[in-house]
């Protein structure tokens, strides 16, 4: 029976990868469809700063993440702490990404932009794959303290969206210089 819940949750997690990264591609134009409303703003980009564009990975995983969970997740103990991991290093790879090849070249491509985030989304639910199914993480514990950790990343980047520190991170470049 394991076998076939385990068989239900990889293509859970190809399903929902690729709704992430659908639901990401539309959220990058959710603050201007929606003529620039604040409560838009909070969970997609509304500039073009790197930290900005880290939320079209976070929101629409996050997202999916609560859905998920009830659907199939449930049933892993290491899924809530897993998806966290996933999440988080999907969020570091678009980073650290993101300045190595614009450090590298010295400048950015759009091209190169989206395939960082396309990468980004797959690292993530691979991970979350990969850690759940081989019950490499989570208990109790750990998955409280990851459901705080995600809390605490959603008020980060709703409180950085309108009062953002004066970082190269969080700098606006700009599309046609």
């Amino acid at each position: 029976m394991m076998k076939y819940f385990q068989k239900q949750f990889s293509y859970a997690q190809i399903a929902f990868a690729i709704l992430s990264l659908i639901a990401g591609v539309l959220m990058h134009f959710l603050y201007e469809w929606t003529e620039y409303n604040y409560l838009a703003g909070l969970i997609s980009p509304v500039n073009e700063s790197t930290w900005e564009h880290l939320k079209l990975l976070f929101f629409p995983v996050l997202i999916f993440t609560i859905f998920e969970y009830f659907y199939i997740g449930r049933l892993f103990p290491a899924f809530i702490t897993a998806r966290t991991i996933g999440c988080t290093v999907g969020l570091l790879f678009i980073v650290a990404f993101y300045y190595t090849y614009t450090g590298i070249i010295g400048e950015h491509y759009l091209w190169m932009d989206i395939l960082t985030f396309f990468l980004g989304v797959i690292l993530c639910y691979s991970l979350t794959w990969y850690l759940t199914l081989k019950k490499k993480a989570g208990n109790l514990c750990t998955n409280i303290f990851c459901i705080f950790f995600l809390l605490f990343l959603t008020g980060i980047f709703f409180y950085f969206t309108y009062t953002p520190p004066m970082l190269p991170l969080f700098e606006a470049f700009l599309l046609f210089s």
